[in-house]
């Protein structure tokens, strides 16, 4: 028997949102996949964006419901006076999918992996949700789709 937890936002796993996660990117059965690119290569100045992915996971689980039944999933809107993702999250349509590999020092191969990580999101049928990374990894993101 499962033991009944209040899972607050500073306990436990850190996936987005507190979706169930899926490493193997072929085997995706979700709406929406999230896929981290924690890369700040293509940043000359100012490096840390790499960071991102992570930082992004652990705020979002403020936004997960806690408690046992978790009946606040989603997340609400105060102008709207709605909550968004609630009923992906109930019927667990998003998936968490980790982070891209990142080789450092060699930015076509990250890229190669970001990728190749997208297109099999795509090929599963799900909408990768990419965070993180600095601008560059919009380019590795945008050619999965050609």
């Amino acid at each position: 028997m499962a033991e009944d937890r209040l899972n607050l936002p500073f306990t436990g796993l850190v996936s987005f949102m507190r979706v169930p996660t899926c490493t193997d990117l072929e085997a995706v059965d979700a709406d929406i996949a999230i896929l981290g690119a924690p890369s700040d290569e293509g940043s000359p100045w100012k490096p840390g964006a790499r960071f991102a992915p992570r930082k992004i996971r652990e705020l979002s689980v403020k936004y997960a419901g806690y408690g046992p039944v978790q009946h606040q999933m989603g997340y609400y809107d105060i102008d709207e006076d709605r909550r968004y993702l609630e009923y992906e999250r109930r019927q667990s349509r998003i998936v968490d999918c980790g982070d891209s590999d990142i080789v450092y020092t060699n930015v076509r191969r990250t890229f190669d992996n970001i990728t190749r990580d997208v297109r099999r999101i795509l090929d599963a049928g799900a909408f990768p949700v990419v965070i993180g990374g600095d601008h560059a990894v919009t380019y590795p993101v945008v050619r999965a789709y050609t």
